[in-house]
């Protein structure tokens, strides 16, 4: 895998929400908008979970997930943890669409613009 997604430890935020939060997210190499997928997905993280795990597919270097996961198109994210597993498709470049693919409380999503911010 293409060594630019960082791999620092993330930040804990004290947040009711005490689950642990496991995203999968597909991509093909140190793509632009894997990079970019990965930053939106990291920074909703952080401000809404205290416990979270991003961990980054390659598809380049794992072809052979994409049709076990049924993976059709990249970026795609899948939620794996809490329960039920949602799948996203797309770069998250709709924040608050986002927060609500990922069935977030919905107080949560009517704090934040269309664009990721706070209100």
């Amino acid at each position: 895998m293409d060594n630019k997604f960082p791999k620092k430890k993330i930040p804990k935020k004290i947040l009711k929400n005490k689950e642990k939060w496991v995203f999968q997210l597909y991509i093909a190499g140190g793509s632009p908008i894997g990079m970019y997928t990965y930053n939106t997905l990291k920074s909703i993280c952080n401000k809404h979970f205290k416990n979270y795990k991003i961990q980054i597919i390659d598809l380049l270097q794992h072809p052979n997930l994409a049709k076990k996961q049924e993976i059709i198109a990249i970026p795609t994210i899948i939620r794996i943890s809490p329960k039920p597993n949602i799948k996203i498709i797309g770069d998250l470049s709709n924040p608050k669409q986002a927060l609500l693919s990922l069935k977030l409380d919905s107080r949560m999503v009517d704090n934040w613009d269309r664009h990721g911010e706070k209100k």
